[in-house]
């Protein structure tokens, strides 16, 4: 079929075809931003959750330096300082290293901070 009718058809296919793209990304936005919202305030519920325990446990949360996994330490120093073992040494004296303490077997220990 030929002519304008067939013209017209076209057109008016492109155009619907367009409409629906145009909803479709508008639609894929709204929902990539209202999963991003759901997921920022799910992360802030658990951080919050966890400080909570942390607080009833009398503990802190330290990342590993070496190897990037957290683990639980007793409150009350700052900073912390692990080995590759993860074994700690609690400190409040801001001039200690234990690398350089000779009760501490010659061990490399690497200062951690204390997670939010």
């Amino acid at each position: 079929m030929s002519g304008p009718g067939n013209v017209n058809v076209q057109a008016n296919k492109a155009a619907f075809e367009a409409q629906q793209r145009t909803f479709h990304e508008k639609n894929d936005a709204i929902n990539q931003a209202i999963a991003a919202t759901y997921a920022q305030a799910n992360a802030a519920s658990d951080r919050m959750h966890h400080r909570f325990v942390n607080s009833l446990k009398d503990e802190e949360t330290v990342r590993n330096p070496g190897d990037g996994q957290r683990y639980q330490v007793q409150t009350g120093a700052n900073p912390y300082w692990m080995n590759s073992n993860g074994q700690y040494v609690p400190s409040n004296d801001p001039n200690y290293d234990p690398n350089r303490d000779p009760r501490l077997n010659h061990q490399t220990w690497k200062k951690t901070d204390i997670e939010d």
